[in-house]
């Protein structure tokens, strides 16, 4: 849903969103989603759904979003380094923060 929502965006009204609009756009939503996921004992049931529909959702937009914008700045012959660098140091930060968590 927030890929194909995210991708109609950028290819309808591409002359009011941009990549960089959508990252911060999917930022907010992925900090209110991963607030309420904090505790999830002193949320009702529903919160912790709605949490993860939106933090989905925000990572659908985030990743549509980053592959655009390492698109258009860096251009085709460079987006494969540019754009698994950008995941490889996401999967490493996950990788130490569960580390650091257990």
């Amino acid at each position: 849903m927030g890929i194909a929502f995210s991708g109609l965006l950028l290819t309808f009204f591409r002359d009011y969103v941009s990549p960089v609009g959508l990252i911060i756009f999917s930022t907010v939503i992925l900090a209110l989603s991963q607030a309420l996921m904090l505790n999830p004992d002193l949320n009702p049931g529903f919160l912790i759904v709605y949490s993860t529909i939106g933090a989905a959702n925000a990572f659908g937009i985030y990743i549509l979003a980053i592959a655009c914008y390492c698109n258009e700045e860096y251009g085709a012959m460079e987006f494969g380094q540019i754009f698994s660098l950008i995941l490889s140091a996401g999967a490493l930060g996950l990788f130490a923060y569960d580390e650091l968590m257990i």
